[in-house]
């Protein structure tokens, strides 16, 4: 059965990256849907969002052959996950808030920044995670099963769930925290209240 997909997600390079690793998806037939064409065809199966379940989030590991028994793999990292302008819901005052997360002993990172092999090994060796709800965090599955807490930041007009459910269903620890409403793609997160935050959870 040929996968149909859109050819712009076909030509992002970490999901290149992804196919490339599993020989299960390598293996695959993938059609790039261009723009502006029609594809016929007798039967389509749609597909849907995962629900968010353990078994789930475990079989993207095994269909990706992961496992976190490498060397390197238990190291303890505390990473802050910065985003670009371009990404939208970012932080206004995102040079205050990284230079208090440096002070702390956090890395700063960009997921943007880093092909799949990078990501994977940031998010497998990283025991706290603090970062802007975005997709990005669904890194975190590569942590699996080590410890890990994630520290979600929401700006207060957008605030999912889907990252608590991650949690819940892998076991890591979990809080969050919530800044102003956005404007103009950007909100304002302060800066005594997110540390008093981050010391109520331990930091």
């Amino acid at each position: 059965m040929p996968l149909l997909v859109p050819a712009d997600v076909l030509n992002i390079p970490y999901v290149k990256d992804i196919i490339g690793r599993s020989a299960k998806l390598r293996n695959r037939k993938w059609i790039a849907h261009e723009p502006n064409t029609i594809i016929e065809a007798e039967t389509i199966i749609s597909a849907k969002n995962l629900p968010s379940t353990k078994e789930n989030f475990t079989g993207i590991l095994d269909l990706l052959e992961i496992k976190n028994d490498e060397p390197g793999t238990h190291v303890g990292r505390k990473i802050f996950l910065k985003r670009s302008v371009d990404q939208g819901r970012m932080i206004s005052n995102a040079e205050e808030i990284e230079k208090l997360m440096e002070a702390l002993g956090f890395e700063i990172v960009e997921n943007g920044l880093l092909n799949f092999e990078e990501q994977l090994n940031l998010y497998r060796s990283a025991a706290v995670v603090v970062g802007i709800h975005g997709a990005g965090l669904i890194n975190l599955i590569f942590r699996y099963p080590l410890n890990c807490h994630l520290i979600e930041i929401f700006p207060s007009d957008w605030i999912e769930p889907h990252y608590y459910f991650l949690s819940n269903q892998l076991g890591y620890k979990y809080n969050c925290v919530v800044g102003d409403a956005m404007i103009y793609g950007g909100f304002y997160l302060n800066p005594d209240s997110f540390l008093a935050d981050l010391k109520s959870f331990g930091y």
